[in-house]
């Protein structure tokens, strides 16, 4: 049910990827106005994980994330059919849907993970970029043929009310309950205070974020408006990103049990630079979206490996992953404004360029990390 959810949440930021561009011009927006907006959805997501998440601790999983996904799905609802002055507000409800899936989602499947001892982030992961992927050609097609961005998102917010519903009625969740209520009454940023260690892989999260909620927003953008990529061109590139990132995650949850979590980072960083580097030097659509199917492939371990690095260490679990996750939308605050000042002040390559920089904080996040021993895994039998 967890991959599901998460697949239906991917749906809806795939398609948001292609009708971007059209969203702003349907609201007459500049790509610095549009930002802004994005920021109010960002800063309350922020807000849910650090004041809201903390204190459902003790709502049933099943609940939590069906009510996230719910929230989610209303504010998609009101961004289709707001008008202008009232997008601040849609994108608000949006928002603390968005920050109470993030957090509740991991959670659970962080608790999963750890008492079943298999991969189970990183598949759940993995069927984020299954939707995002199917979410954009949707969107793609339906632009082809003369649709709108409003009728894509107002068909986006369904399938997550729907998957919202069905969530409600499940009792798969039952092994992803939590321990208890404990973390209620605290704020999930104490958790570094409490553990000063979580730093690292929250600035990794925070750069693997940054990264993929960027791509959420400009890649598409960049691949029609700049390299002058077609409608579906510019869907399928993005598609390669979201595809890659499922295969990458795939792939890395046997890699994970195998190596460690701490040298999947690194190998992460490392790529996804690399990656970055073709995207930004290209000169043709077909370049670029090969520099997004393998920046897919590399950054989609990131974050995955270091929720499990904070998990794996016996603590509780919950306030620190809703600690990283709250670090980690900072890349989504800081996102939106940075590279909409970016895209107007020195044009929508220069985004692409900012990619890099947080490509290589991942990588110094793998090396600072490889001598500690909290939270990682011992290295086991692929086969296990």
């Amino acid at each position: 049910m967890l991959s599901l959810v998460y697949a239906a949440y991917g749906y809806y930021w795939g398609a948001w990827a292609v009708l971007f561009a059209d969203f702003l011009s349907g609201h007459d927006l500049s790509p610095g106005e549009g930002s802004w907006r994005l920021v109010v959805l960002s800063a309350t997501a922020v807000l849910a994980m650090t004041l809201l998440a903390p204190r459902m601790e003790g709502v049933p999983r099943r609940v939590s994330v069906a009510l996230a996904l719910a929230l989610q799905g209303g504010g998609a609802f009101l961004i289709a059919v707001s008008a202008t002055d009232w997008l601040v507000l849609a994108f608000g409800i949006a928002g603390v849907g968005t920050g109470l899936v993030d957090v509740f989602v991991n959670a659970a499947g962080q608790s999963i993970e750890s008492r079943s001892a298999r991969p189970v982030l990183q598949t759940v992961h993995a069927c984020y970029g299954i939707g995002g992927a199917l979410g954009a050609l949707v969107a793609g097609g339906v632009l082809s043929v003369g649709g709108t961005f409003r009728t894509v998102l107002v068909e986006a917010a369904i399938v997550q009310v729907a998957v919202a519903l069905a969530c409600s009625r499940t009792r798969s969740l039952a092994a992803a309950e939590g321990a208890s209520g404990r973390g209620s009454s605290a704020f999930s940023l104490a958790a570094f205070v409490r553990w000063p260690y979580l730093l690292l892989p929250a600035l990794v999260v925070l750069a693997a974020f940054f990264i993929e909620g960027s791509m959420d927003v400009w890649s598409v953008i960049y691949l029609r408006r700049t390299l002058g990529a077609s409608n579906l061109a510019g869907s399928g590139g993005f598609a390669a990103f979201a595809l890659a990132t499922t295969v990458g995650r795939l792939f890395a949850a046997r890699l994970l049990f195998g190596l460690g979590y701490r040298r999947t980072i690194l190998f992460s960083g490392l790529g996804s630079a690399l990656a970055g580097l073709v995207a930004v030097t290209a000169t043709s659509p077909g370049v670029a979206s090969l520099g997004f199917l393998l920046l897919g492939v590399c950054v989609s371990a990131a974050a995955p490996a270091a929720f499990g690095l904070a998990g794996g260490s016996g603590r509780d679990a919950a306030l620190a992953i809703a600690a990283m996750t709250t670090v980690g939308y900072s890349g989504f605050v800081l996102g939106p404004p940075l590279l909409g000042w970016l895209a107007e002040e020195a044009g929508l390559r220069a985004t692409m360029a900012a990619l890099m920089v947080a490509t290589l904080v991942i990588a110094v996040g793998g090396v600072a990390g490889r001598k500690g021993t909290a939270g990682e895994l011992a290295p086991v039998s692929r086969s296990g």
